[in-house]
């Protein structure tokens, strides 16, 4: 080989980026280019003729690396083909890690004859790695909904893990007071913590306090003489630290929660990948805490009111059932406000909102200490107030309350005036369960509710005309279930236009074994009154799916089924949760089931119902507003309910197409329908002349006498054929 070439790959063996080292038969280092040399801080020239062993007794650096040298060269020669491996090894207390190839070089008879080394460093490839592992570990844990400590435990151990000698450090950030509060960090002494608890937010206030303060990242080398450092440097370095980085915690829409630091006792900058961990870790700190703050509001807003901020009618159940646990004596007071209704339909669901919550502003603040107030719904209040032996007491808070309430309540310089009727109940002597505590608390109130308001009644048995047969019922009720006393009968839907068969709306009857049959408009005000309706509206959704589920697997129809829901089901039920759950016993799609809810109590819980209307329409559930026209500002509700489908009532049905004013009542309502992209159905269709007359107006669907009475479910097929036929 000329000298020229020899001279060239001198040239690249000695400035090449790799870590190159050949090592003779013996393993005596043969030749060593500059970067492996500076790496270890040997000698140049003193490295020749020596082994690993020897140089490791030599170099303090080479120490910890020297011994695996040994084993993986040995690797090499039995492979007699190109080794790689990676190595890691210790040093100056830094972890280093290199991907190493060692090369068998043999001579031309094929005897051993050198060994060439290429290491190439990766430790920051492996910091990165290994940041994207624990990344992912604490993705799970937030994702998992861990808690929030164990979540802050795991991302400061791995920091402290992948920054050496590094102590980590979480604050959080108080607005009110502009100040930075331990949050957590478990390697810092207790005493540290106290003095830098409650750190001032602010420009060059330190490296959190400056982050905090401008929401980027701060980093500060030199604590000891940073000029941001200089009221407070005393603190870290009386413990040792002299650097620390310090980034802002964010949400993810900008709002501060707090900072992430990371000291260090060396005068030093970050390397890239530890900014790369503050970046990283403050962020899955920030996402932790926005989870957490999400999982808290949730959890509120299942227990409260979202106008009011009062708890809700379920926290109130959950506070009785403790109490009668315990035998407390208590009464139960339901508050139902008088003339709101004419506010909140003349100016609007603000300033009613607005009246409401001064209402429950003023409620609240006359009941005694450990007593609850909640928002039924609507216009509607329960109370709770713990310790009460007599009448007496509830009676007084009772007048408090009302007196508070009838005060004129001013909005936007307008005077407005409201008055209450409250019912009252008392454990044990009126009920020992929550449901029926509540119930003949409502059952006392309206029985003074048409008089004029700022009316206190104490429950007794005979308030109400039906009192003697609620209590015979009421048993009878929960038996007829057991008895299969009651029935589902199902009449058919149709579309006008083509005559198709669309669905089927599902009623209830009871056959009583001495009565006979009983009209539902005289059964299910009694189950409403009684509390029992939360058990037969889940009966009905039950064989209504039951049967569905039978003619689904025998492919007779997968029509859709319509369910009335009373009003007290959606406040004695979680309405939605409880359709979702019956839908998957049965293996059923959403669509498989329609929830009607009759137009007129819509305004008697509003909110209540908006909810249950959304999340309905959320899982896939279609809702209907039932008896359209017969409840009152029916055009407000269609626009705040956004149902999917609207029911004319059969009191406008009857007189078509000869009554003037009802045939322009349902035209309006049909064409306002269309517009609002919902659909209408027209009940109690019995002529052919009421059928043409909502053909030719654009009413999509009927049903009624005209197509059939309810049948059996074992009358549906021949229906279904004999209704075809008919209209064909």
């Amino acid at each position: 080989m000329s000298n020229q070439k020899f001279d060239l790959l001198e040239k690249v063996f000695h400035t090449s980026s790799d870590y190159l080292i050949v090592k003779d038969v013996n393993g005596r280092w043969i030749e060593a280019n500059q970067k492996t040399l500076q790496l270890f801080e040997i000698e140049e020239g003193a490295y020749i003729g020596k082994t690993d062993e020897q140089l490791a007794q030599k170099y303090k650096k080479f120490e910890n690396y020297g011994p695996i040298c040994v084993h993986s060269d040995n690797q090499a020669w039995l492979s007699k083909n190109e080794f790689q491996l990676k190595e890691s090894f210790r040093m100056d207390g830094n972890d280093y890690t290199f991907h190493v190839r060692k090369i068998p070089l043999y001579d031309e008879n094929g005897h051993a004859d050198s060994l060439v080394v290429v290491g190439r460093n990766i430790t920051e490839q492996e910091k990165y790695q290994a940041i994207s592992d624990k990344q992912y570990k604490a993705l799970q844990m937030i994702a998992s909904g861990e808690p929030l400590t164990d979540v802050f435990l795991n991302i400061v151990n791995a920091v402290e893990a992948l920054s050496s000698k590094s102590i980590c450090s979480i604050m959080f950030y108080e607005e009110s007071e502009n100040w930075l509060r331990n949050g957590y960090s478990h390697s810092f002494p207790e005493s540290f913590l106290k003095k830098i608890d409650r750190f001032p937010v602010g420009l060059n206030f330190a490296s959190c306090g400056h982050a905090a303060f401008t929401k980027e990242i701060a980093i500060v080398s030199d604590i000891e003489t940073d000029p941001s450092w200089s009221n407070w440097k005393t603190i870290p370095l009386s413990y040792q630290l002299h650097s620390c980085w310090s980034i802002p915690i964010l949400s993810s829409k900008g709002e501060l929660f707090g900072t992430f630091a990371i000291y260090h006792p060396d005068v030093r900058k970050p390397k890239s990948y530890e900014i790369e961990l503050l970046k990283v870790f403050s962020y899955l700190t920030g996402l932790a805490i926005e989870r957490d703050n999400q999982v808290k509001e949730i959890q509120y807003l299942a227990s409260h009111d979202t106008l009011t901020n009062l708890p809700n009618i379920r926290f109130l159940k959950d506070v009785i059932d403790r109490l009668i646990t315990r035998q407390d004596e208590f009464a139960i007071l339901f508050i139902d406000l008088d003339r709101f209704k004419p506010i909140n339909d003349t100016f609007g669901h603000a300033v009613g909102d607005k009246v409401l919550s001064e209402v429950a502003r003023r409620i609240h603040s006359n009941i005694p200490n450990k007593g609850i107030v909640t928002r039924m719904g609507g216009d509607e209040f329960v109370i709770l107030l713990k310790k009460m032996k007599n009448e007496k007491q509830p009676k007084e808070v009772a007048e408090q309350i009302l007196q508070a309430i009838k005060e004129p309540i001013v909005i936007n310089d307008r005077e407005f005036y409201v008055s209450a009727s409250i019912g009252i109940s008392m454990y044990p002597f009126h009920g020992h369960t929550g449901d029926i505590l509540i119930r003949n608390a409502d059952v006392a109130m309206y029985s003074v509710k048409g008089e004029d308001g700022q009316s206190i009644q104490m429950f007794n048995d005979s308030l109400t005309k039906h009192g003697t047969e609620l209590f015979m019922l009421q048993g009878e009720l929960r038996e007829a279930i057991k008895q299969n006393q009651f029935f589902i009968q199902y009449q058919p839907k149709i579309q006008l236009a083509t005559g198709k068969f669309t669905g089927l709306e599902a009623l209830i009857r009871w056959k009583h074994p001495e009565k006979g049959i009983i009209s539902p408009d005289t059964f299910i005000p009694l189950a409403e009154e009684s509390g029992f309706i939360g058990a037969l509206g889940e009966w009905v959704l039950r064989e209504v799916c039951l049967q569905l589920k039978k003619w689904r697997e025998s492919n007779l129809t997968h029509l859709p089924v319509a369910v009335n829901i009373s009003v007290r089901q959606f406040v004695l039920n979680d309405i939605p949760s409880l359709v979702e759950a019956i839908l998957a016993e049965f293996d059923l799609p959403s669509e498989s089931i329609e929830i009607e809810i009759t137009e007129s109590v819509l305004s008697k819980h509003e909110y209540l119902i908006q909810n249950a209307v959304s999340k309905l329409q959320e899982i896939g559930v279609k809702v209907s507003i039932d008896d359209f026209g017969t409840g009152y500002a029916s055009m407000t509700y269609l626009k705040q309910f956004r149902a999917n489908k609207i029911k004319i009532d059969r009191s406008f049905i009857s007189s078509l197409p000869h009554d003037v004013n009802e045939a322009a009542i349902v035209s309006a309502v049909i064409t306002l329908a269309r517009e609002l992209h919902m659909d209408v159905i027209a009940e109690g269709i019995e002529t052919k002349e009421q059928f043409d007359f909502l053909l030719d107006k654009g009413c999509s669907e009927g049903q009624g006498y005209y197509f059939s009475r309810p049948v059996s479910s074992n009358e549906i097929e021949e229906l279904i054929q004999r209704v075809n036929k008919f209209l064909k």
